[in-house]
Order: C-alpha cells, then structure tokens, then sequence
C-alpha cells in the first residue's frame, strides 16, 4: 500500500497538498491500522489526516473506532504537525462526542443533505447543524 500511495502521488499535479486517510473500519476495507498511516503521512508530507468509513452503510465512525481510540488519533496527528478531519455519518448527533477531540474540519454531507449524501443540500439542515455545533461549543466552554 505504501508503494502504491508513493505512485498515486507521484502523477498529481505540483501544488496539490497530499491528504492521508484511515478508514475506522478499516477491516472491511482491508487497510492499515491509524499509526501506520500517520507514520507514512508525515514521511509523504500530507498536511491533512482524514478519519473516515469505507462501507457507508454500516453506521456512522464511532461503529468501529472508539471515541478514546478516535482522541488519541487527533492528538496524535496533531502533536506530528497534521490537520485532521473527520467524517463518516457525522451528524447533529454525533458532533457532542466528535467536536471535544478538536478536529479541524468535520465533513457532514449526509447530514445536510435530502435523500443522504447523494442528495440535495438543504440550508435548513445546515443551520440545524451550526445550532448544535454552537450549542455543543457553549456547553463545553460552560463545563
């Protein structure tokens, strides 16, 4: 995997920042544990670490990762100089557990959008979404 990934970006255009991925269920995606490709990232020079799931059926990231496992990963990635972003049905219910590990960025496509993520997004749901982001932040600066 490390040789095809080297490949992969050697063909990229000059200017396009490299992001790593780890699957959380990674199993089922038959690939590496979260250090190997933080380890490999920092060597490739990746500025972002994307935590995500390969099967999107099967729930959401905390299916198959925990939320202690998850914190480690973030402060990890961190403490070696990469952003991190999480995904994987990411949604208003899920952020009061996510948003206290201090991503970077959180993608909530599903989330947003009619009909999941291949829908329509809908401004409704984004302000939904913001709401509970402020409302979480709020309640963690308040405890």
């Amino acid at each position: 995997w490390r040789t095809l990934w080297c490949k992969a970006i050697e063909v990229l255009p000059g200017g396009i920042q490299h992001v790593a991925v780890y699957y959380a269920d990674r199993q089922r995606a038959r690939s590496p544990g979260w250090q190997a490709v933080l380890e490999t990232a920092q060597r490739l020079d990746c500025r972002m670490f994307l935590v995500d799931t390969f099967d999107k059926s099967r729930g959401d990231l905390l299916r198959d990762l925990s939320l202690p496992e998850l914190g480690e990963l973030v402060q990890t990635a961190h403490a070696r100089g990469l952003r991190v972003a999480l995904a994987g049905s990411i949604d208003r219910h899920l952020l009061p557990n996510v948003l206290p590990l201090a991503p970077d960025l959180i993608a909530v496509r599903g989330a947003v959008c009619r009909g999941g993520r291949q829908g329509t997004l809908q401004p409704h749901a984004v302000a939904c979404l913001l709401q509970s982001i402020g409302r979480t932040s709020s309640a963690s600066r308040n405890s």
